[in-house]
């Protein structure tokens, strides 16, 4: 099964339901092999749980190389080069994200 949401739309929904917030998380229960869809910009990044272990999850995320995915306990690293500058993408909350990284463990 797979659950497809457009991050614009979403965001419009939640700023008209929940004016008096700055954010609110969008919480979403998966189960093994199921995975979720978000569209950005004509762009669709799929995230599949592909193991569970425990309290833990093994995560499979299939889509453009302009998405950058981080672990958030790691400090981001430094980029250089043309595409680096060119794979900025910006975000609807106006602060663009850096560019991707090549493989994040």
């Amino acid at each position: 099964m797979i659950l497809l949401i457009d991050a614009q739309l979403l965001g419009i929904a939640f700023s008209f339901l929940f004016p008096r917030r700055e954010y609110i998380m969008l919480v979403l229960t998966r189960k093994f092999g199921e995975s979720i869809r978000i569209n950005h910009m004509g762009e669709t990044l799929e995230l599949r749980i592909v193991k569970l272990h425990g309290s833990s999850c093994r995560l499979g995320f299939d889509g453009s190389k302009t998405f950058q995915i981080l672990r958030r306990e790691l400090p981001p690293r430094p980029r250089s080069g043309v595409n680096a500058k060119a794979a900025v993408v910006k975000f609807p909350h106006g602060k663009p994200a850096a560019p991707p990284a090549e493989a994040v463990g």
